[in-house]
């Protein structure tokens, strides 16, 4: 009697390809606005099972309005949320979405989620959509220049002065022998020499006294 829990190998095959059937016209219509008004990005306009490149391994989910952009030159990358979903019947074993970093490598065509860059995944054959629509992106990206980060600096502050309230500056020598001439004239001294002698101390007690 055979084993109704046993599934051959052409059984397998039979339920993949219905798998596959039932989810054509969703791959063929994972792009339908094209890319976005700005040029630089894509919107997925339906969720998508991205194939696992290691045959039997967990496919890796991607959700309706995730956003592809450019990163740099040959890569493009989205934040979003995602998915590990089984080989059969799409199937998520029960775990939930989880935000991350999705990266696109134009050279290889190749999806990977950041921090698990050895799995590689990619968008089926039977997907010309959104196959096509990264190729465009991914063209677009050979010119892609990276907007500079502007740095506002502050204006610097002026120090403080250091001089203090009600502070003069000392007189230079020539300042110092000016300043004697005036007061030899101030007291009748002709001929003044910006140089102060006994006599001339002498004279400006007395000039002092009388006032």
């Amino acid at each position: 009697m055979r084993n109704l829990f046993e599934v051959d190998s052409n059984e397998m095959r039979r339920i993949l390809s219905l798998h596959k059937e039932s989810t054509k016209k969703q791959y063929l219509n994972v792009i339908s606005e094209q890319t976005n008004p700005d040029g630089q990005s894509f919107t997925l306009s339906n969720d998508v099972n991205l194939e696992n490149e290691t045959s039997g391994q967990s496919e890796l989910k991607l959700f309706k309005g995730a956003v592809f952009k450019i990163a740099n030159k040959n890569l493009l990358y989205s934040k979003t949320n995602y998915q590990f979903a089984g080989t059969m019947f799409g199937n998520t074993g029960g775990k939930k979405a989880t935000p991350g970093v999705i990266w696109y490598r134009c050279d290889t065509g190749k999806y990977s989620v950041k921090g698990q860059d050895s799995v590689k995944y990619y968008s089926p054959a039977d997907n010309p959509g959104l196959n096509e629509i990264a190729k465009n992106l991914c063209a677009k990206s050979k010119t892609f220049v990276p907007k500079k980060k502007t740095t506002q600096q502050t204006p610097k502050t002026s120090e403080k002065s250091k001089v203090k309230t009600g502070y003069v500056a000392p007189l230079n020598p020539q300042q110092i022998t000016d300043t004697i001439k005036q007061v030899q004239q101030s007291v009748g001294i002709q001929n003044p020499t910006g140089q102060i002698t006994d006599t001339d101390v002498d004279t400006l007690i007395a000039k002092l006294s009388e006032n």
